[in-house]
C-alpha cells in the first residue's frame, strides 16, 4: 500500500510539473506573438512615415500641406 501512495504522489508530481511547465510555454509564445504584432505594426507605421516624407520632398514645400501628407502623418 505505501508503494502505491508513493506512485501516485510520484505521478501527481510529474503531472503538476507538466502542467505548470504547458503553462510558461503558453505564456512564453503569447509574448513572442504580441512583440510580433507590434513589430509589425511598428514596421508598418514607420513605411506610411517613410512614404509621407518621401512625397513631401518629391512635391516640394506645396506637398507639405497636401491632406494626403497630413493624413498619413496623423494616421502614424
Amino acid at each position: 500500500m505505501a508503494r502505491l501512495v508513493i506512485s501516485s504522489s510520484a505521478i501527481s508530481s510529474t503531472v503538476s510539473l507538466a502542467a505548470s511547465r504547458t503553462s510558461r510555454a503558453t505564456a512564453v509564445l503569447v509574448r513572442a506573438s504580441t512583440a510580433l504584432r507590434t513589430k509589425a505594426r511598428s514596421n508598418w507605421l514607420n513605411s506610411v512615415r517613410i512614404a509621407a516624407m518621401v512625397r513631401a520632398s518629391i512635391g516640394g514645400i506645396q506637398a507639405i500641406d497636401a491632406p494626403n501628407v497630413h493624413g498619413a502623418m496623423a494616421i502614424a
